[in-house]
């Protein structure tokens, strides 16, 4: 469930993203 989280966190911040 990593898609679901990343997609929040996007939302959430997506100048900081976790994955690329």
């Amino acid at each position: 469930m990593t898609r679901a989280r990343f997609a929040a966190r996007a939302q959430a911040s997506p100048a900081q993203t976790p994955g690329r």
